[in-house]
């Protein structure tokens, strides 16, 4: 088997399928394993993830279990905050954010009947975008507080031209007296960081790495897996998808406070989130901050995905119907599944779920 990309998607995949006396070969372009989820140890010390916090979080017990098989983790619970009016708020957007918002001690059912109250107005519409979707379900206030200027800086357009799908996979609200995002049964972060962990899965003998590899790739004898962009697989037959380029860029600072990872929805800041590395629990009191600045543009490390416009859905429409056709590859992961956001925990059950479909395809073919 050929897999195209060693980030999560194909590393869980190799692993696998090698387990089951397959040998694979995994293809990567960049001199690291692990993608846009790696972590690895700063020059200072610390251990990061270049491209942004991540944090394992999943209710399946299964996949637990596989991923502890490579890793011991520590326990974390991670909170995301909004600064505003230099306030953190804890996101998604709940009753501490609507009681700044509104100025008043909201009790939950009050809370609930004033948002309803300012939203309703905006539930005739058809919720096509991003704008729709928001204003009917958290109203005008909430929604240029919180959303609008941030979304526009992270996307590079204005929330009226994005899909709505973009506020219904990332934001939230809910009424009740627990901050934070909906808590996982298992949530943690790999003792020895994902760098580690990813090197322990792709281990097997029946595992060979082609790192920095940009020549053709090995032939396969069953199938290839291919998790890169899809437009690019097709030669950009009808065109390239619109992205959007993210950087994150690091710095020491003498800060001795804060918070993990914050966001900055407020139009006057250029970044829209700041990651605190040395505050994560891989990392016992450094003597200095390592601060991650997110921002729209170019820079050491760059996350790059593709805009969820009309435009580019109808693109896509094209590029998967070829996609489909295709004989002999597998397009899956973040970058075939054109680009759009999966956690980690998704991650891993769709490529458990893909290579056990490939384990039983192979023994087909050599029966």
């Amino acid at each position: 088997m050929v897999i195209i990309g060693a980030g999560l998607f194909g590393i869980v995949t190799a692993q696998h399928l090698a387990e089951h006396g397959l040998s694979v070969a995994l293809v990567e372009r960049d001199a690291r394993i692990g993608g846009l989820c790696r972590s690895e140890r700063h020059s200072m010390g610390i251990e990061f993830c270049p491209y942004g916090t991540h944090v394992m979080a999943t209710d399946d017990l299964g996949i637990w279990r596989y991923l502890s098989r490579f890793a011991d983790w520590i326990d974390y619970r991670h909170t995301v905050y909004a600064l505003v009016d230099g306030h953190l708020i804890p996101m998604p957007i709940g009753l501490t954010a609507i009681r700044h918002c509104y100025g008043r001690e909201f009790g939950v059912e009050e809370a609930r009947r004033s948002v309803d109250r300012d939203a309703s107005p905006y539930r005739n519409r058809l919720p096509v975008t991003v704008e729709d979707v928001a204003l009917g379900s958290l109203g005008p206030r909430l929604y240029e507080m919180f959303v609008a200027a941030y979304v526009t800086k992270q996307w590079g357009v204005h929330p009226s031209q994005l899909d709505a799908a973009v506020f219904t996979s990332r934001f939230a609200i809910r009424f009740d007296d627990e901050d934070g995002y909906r808590r996982r049964r298992f949530e943690g972060l790999p003792a020895d960081g994902y760098g580690a962990m990813f090197s322990r899965m792709v281990s097997s003998p029946l595992i060979d790495l082609y790192m920095s590899h940009r020549g053709p790739w090995p032939r396969s004898r069953h199938a290839c897996v291919y998790t890169g962009p899809l437009d690019a697989y097709f030669g950009h037959r009808y065109g390239k998808l619109a992205r959007r380029r993210v950087a994150l860029d690091w710095r020491e600072a003498n800060q001795v406070s804060g918070v993990p990872v914050t966001t900055h929805p407020d139009a006057a800041t250029p970044r829209y989130r700041t990651h605190r590395s040395d505050l994560l629990p891989w990392n016992q009191a450094p003597a200095v901050a390592l601060v991650g600045i997110e921002r729209a543009g170019d820079g050491e490390h760059v996350v790059e995905f593709v805009l969820r416009t009309p435009a580019n859905t109808a693109l896509i429409r094209r590029y998967r119907e070829l996609s489909d056709a295709a004989t002999g590859v597998v397009f899956a992961g973040r970058g075939a599944g054109a680009d759009f956001y999966l956690d980690m925990g998704q991650t891993v059950a769709a490529a458990l779920s893909c290579a056990h479909q490939l384990v039983s395809r192979a023994g087909k073919e050599i029966a």
